[in-house]
């Protein structure tokens, strides 16, 4: 059986709680769907379907590779429509340019890569890390909210493990469950 996987960074119930209220306030429900704050993640890597005999592989994978990385600040200042050039479809934590996020995920990518995962060779040079705080309702109808906002926000946290997330579907809503979390070098 496959599972539909993917590699992130988590974030701090305080953080998650502070952005989807900033989010919240702004974006009306009718027009916008908000994401469940226990699901607010940073995505490092989309590996999709995934046979579960290679999951025990991206396992020790992400075990070794986080060991040399240690724990960083992730900082996030502003909320922003995100999700495409012309048509903006999300709403989007940016995060601030952080080299030692996009090396983590440029190094997840292409180690999984390595190990068979050939979907990601395509995207191991794009990295636009950002946390989505909500989906558009209808893509193709204008929204109320102009493209180019921003909302100052000021969150700081600390970036401790790599995680490999499972993604289904429940009853009523995407449910995300932490397979595995591959703890960075506190050093």
């Amino acid at each position: 059986m496959n599972k539909r996987l993917f590699v992130s960074i988590d974030i701090p119930q305080y953080t998650r709680e502070r952005l989807v209220s900033e989010s919240e306030k702004i974006f009306p429900e009718n027009e916008w769907r908000h994401a469940d704050k226990d699901n607010l993640h940073i995505t490092l890597a989309f590996l999709g379907s995934v046979p579960e005999e290679k999951i025990d592989d991206i396992k020790v994978f992400l075990e070794d590779a986080a060991r040399d990385i240690k724990h960083f600040t992730v900082e996030i200042n502003k909320i922003i429509l995100g999700g495409g050039s012309r048509n903006k479809t999300m709403v989007w934590a940016e995060i601030d340019k952080n080299t030692v996020l996009e090396s983590l995920a440029y190094k997840i990518k292409q180690g999984l890569y390595d190990i068979g995962f050939e979907s990601l060779k395509k995207d191991t040079d794009r990295f636009t890390p950002h946390i989505t705080l909500a989906r558009k309702r209808n893509p193709l109808k204008k929204s109320s909210i102009p493209d180019d906002l921003s909302i100052s926000v000021s969150e700081v946290f600390t970036a401790k493990s790599v995680d490999l997330m499972e993604s289904t579907l429940g009853n009523v809503k995407l449910e995300y469950i932490k397979l595995s979390a591959a703890q960075l070098n506190e050093s």
